[in-house]
């Protein structure tokens, strides 16, 4: 009978022993549910934010698709308004040319006319005093061709003074063809300088031009009290 106590006892304290170890399973089982829980809350909320990212990361692409296409687009419209300023600066280049060799031109017709004015005024004076009558009026005919000679020169200087002005009309006109407020600024600026030094350099020779004209007036008016 003590015998069976025994075992009772043992297997009591066995079931006891397995009883705990389950216990402690079915908590150590419960906090492992509850990491899980966490991991998987945890993940879901890498997933949400990784989506997230993926959009943001895909507009991205799309805005930089965009702005690459405008960079070329802006590329493009720069490097033909560097063809056009470098023609343009071929243009005023060989304009400016044109300006000096015609300034050149009637500097020399200028003098020249200034020479012959003055030996004719003094062959007035000298006539006057020295020639007969018939030879002074010879001498006045000549004169007289070389004051016609004057005036036709002064209606080229005219001429020349509206062609130029029309030139700075044309430049006017083509400077608003070719402003684009979508250029970049400093293209802009760039266009705007070559214009201006263009239209500074047209206006200089216009007042150049009406000088010259004026003193040949001048000339031509000294020559006409030379004969009276």
């Amino acid at each position: 009978m003590s015998g069976s106590s025994v075992r009772l006892e043992c297997l009591l304290h066995s079931l006891k022993e397995v009883q705990h170890e389950k216990t402690c399973l079915e908590h150590k089982l419960n906090e492992k549910r509850s990491k899980r829980q966490e991991l998987e809350s945890s993940v879901q909320g890498v997933n949400t934010k990784l989506m997230q990212v993926k959009d943001v990361h895909c507009k991205m692409l799309e805005t930089m698709k965009v702005a690459q296409h405008k960079v070329e687009e802006t590329q493009s419209q720069a490097d033909s308004l560097d063809e056009a300023n470098q023609s343009k600066r071929k243009s005023l280049k060989d304009l400016n040319n044109k300006i000096e060799a015609e300034k050149q031109k009637q500097a020399e017709e200028v003098s020249k006319f200034e020479e012959e004015l003055s030996a004719i005024t003094d062959q007035l004076r000298q006539a006057k005093k020295y020639y007969t009558d018939h030879n002074l009026e010879r001498h006045i005919w000549d004169t007289v061709e070389r004051q016609h000679g004057i005036e036709t020169q002064d209606e080229g200087f005219e001429a020349e003074i509206e062609h130029l002005s029309h030139l700075v009309a044309d430049l006017m006109k083509e400077r608003k063809q070719c402003w684009n407020e979508d250029l970049p600024l400093e293209v802009r600026k760039q266009i705007c300088y070559l214009f201006q030094q263009e239209n500074e350099a047209l206006h200089s020779y216009l007042r150049i031009l009406t000088a010259e004209m004026e003193e040949s007036k001048v000339m031509l008016n000294q020559l006409q009290e030379s004969q009276e």
